[in-house]
């Protein structure tokens, strides 16, 4: 079933809702320490080895009774730090939660020698990365139902992993997934051109033109949330810990990004698994329509248009993400004690990574 609903900001809906959420805007500086006390006192944070040897930081916050698992993924230079907010909303829905930091970003290791490049080998190393964490550590755990919630880049990743493992996952939510990245005046072929042959020529660990390392951004010029409270939470994360900053995408990371956006495209058809696709309406990071490829060709997506919103749905102001994270619960909360349908069938091509 395929269906598409939009957003207004002033939806009667949010008086109806199922979670009972952290904190609102307007006293975020005096109750975000209960996210923090939370955090403290509930989450384990470790690591694990990832492709190469690299260090993946994590954090698990079990639950005592658990009927699953929910995975929160975040987005291109992001930590999971950036999310106990999203997980104090949802630690009532009857799972233990787990977050990791790609490798690259956050507290992960870094992958060249200066840190503040987004870089990766190989965007399907995001992928391998999430299923030795779902392996070993998750599915450890005695979770036999998992659910991701993944955002933007790793909302990309989730997709390829989802098709590439059907049957690990209960549910997918896709948060403005980077299906495709939006180039803006450069078309993506051009893009894509250009990056992979200066990859050629030894200049993959560069940044791609026009851009560089971290720098100070004023809520004013950002394109991702218009929640004040949130963006200055986010970058004081930033300002309290320089370690976590992340610049501009490499050479390298646009080729493989656009590689993996593009596979991720075209096995949309193979997916089978429930799926609800957030769609901001005013995204400038990556492409609606690509988003639209995916859900129109995928067996069971659901759509929800955010109008007005911009690409960090569940950071965006309480009207709009409200709204998010009662969808999520509703999602999931539909189907966590329903029995999971297991996927046997593999497309010819299921073995080229």
């Amino acid at each position: 079933m395929k269906k598409s609903i939009a957003v207004l900001a002033c939806l009667w809906v949010l008086s109806l809702s199922l979670v009972a959420f952290a904190i609102d805007e307007e006293n975020y500086d005096a109750l975000y320490p209960q996210v923090l006390e939370w955090a403290d006192t509930t989450g384990v944070e470790s690591t694990f080895l990832g492709e190469d040897d690299a260090e993946i930081a994590y954090i698990a916050f079990d639950h005592p009774d658990p009927k699953g698992a929910l995975l929160i993924l975040s987005g291109r230079t992001e930590t999971y730090l950036k999310y106990l907010e999203v997980a104090y909303d949802l630690r009532d829905l009857g799972l233990s939660i787990y977050m990791m930091d790609y490798r690259g970003q956050g507290l992960s290791d870094r992958l060249i020698e200066d840190e503040e490049k987004g870089y990766v080998r190989d965007f399907d190393d995001y992928v391998d990365d999430m299923k030795t964490f779902v392996d070993t550590i998750v599915k450890a755990d005695g979770h036999d139902k998992i659910f991701a919630l993944a955002h933007s880049m790793g909302g990309a990743a989730a997709t390829l992993y989802a098709q590439r493992y059907p049957n690990d996952f209960a549910g997918l939510i896709l948060s403005s997934p980077m299906h495709r990245i939006d180039t803006g005046n450069i078309p993506e072929k051009v893009a894509y051109s250009i990056a992979t042959s200066l990859t050629a020529i030894g200049k993959g660990e560069e940044y791609v033109m026009g851009t560089g390392p971290w720098q100070v951004e004023t809520f004013e010029s950002n394109v991702v949330t218009h929640s004040y409270a949130r963006f200055t939470s986010a970058k004081a994360l930033l300002n309290e810990d320089p370690s976590l900053r992340l610049g501009g995408p490499t050479n390298k990371w646009i080729k493989e990004s656009i590689e993996g956006c593009a596979k991720s495209r075209r096995r949309a058809l193979t997916m089978k698994l429930p799926i609800l696709l957030f769609q901001a309406s005013e995204d400038v990071v990556v492409k609606t329509q690509a988003q639209d490829w995916v859900c129109t060709l995928a067996r069971n997506c659901e759509k929800i248009v955010f109008e007005g919103a911009y690409h960090e749905i569940l950071m965006e102001t309480d009207d709009l993400r409200d709204v998010a994270i009662d969808a999520v619960a509703d999602f999931i909360l539909d189907r966590i004690d329903t029995p999971t349908l297991v996927n046997n069938w593999r497309p010819i091509f299921w073995f080229n990574k």
